[in-house]
């Protein structure tokens, strides 16, 4: 597996998730509550993330023509 593949596959824990899309754990808290959000990947019973290619594809899906 190459460097890029990896990285496409790395997932960004929740209580990450703020910092890496730069908003407020409260903003996310809410984009959460009203099912914005990429893909859950479970990693254990009680650990959600999400991949790092979702998270993007999802942030893609957000941008604004300008």
């Amino acid at each position: 597996m190459s460097d890029s593949d990896f990285n496409s596959v790395r997932v960004i824990r929740d209580g990450e998730m703020p910092g890496v899309i730069g908003t407020s754990p409260s903003s996310w808290l809410r984009m959460k509550r009203e099912g914005d959000h990429p893909p859950i990947t479970m990693l254990s019973e009680r650990q959600k993330g999400y991949r790092l290619c979702d998270v993007k594809e999802w942030l893609d899906a957000k941008r604004e023509a300008v």
